[in-house]
């Protein structure tokens, strides 16, 4: 359950290399939107119900952690 299901992912690990230059409302985000370090996967608006912010400002949170770890998943860093 949660990260263990992707301990050994090479993507999952290359993602976590980009983790550490998000904002804390993002690490959020991305945890809850995968259900890693041990929180439970939730749905868009159970994270905006969860972190007191809107569907939609949850939607571009996505989409800007999605554009950061995207380099690294392309091998760019």
């Amino acid at each position: 359950e949660g990260i263990e299901a992707y301990e050994h992912d090479p993507s999952f690990e290359k993602a976590m290399l980009a983790y550490y230059s998000m904002n804390d409302v993002e690490k959020l985000v991305f945890d809850y939107s995968l259900g890693a370090h041990g929180n439970k996967a939730l749905s868009n608006n159970e994270i905006a119900s969860k972190l007191k912010l809107s569907p939609g400002r949850v939607s571009q949170l996505k989409r800007k952690i999605a554009d950061r770890i995207k380099p690294y998943l392309e091998g760019g860093l």
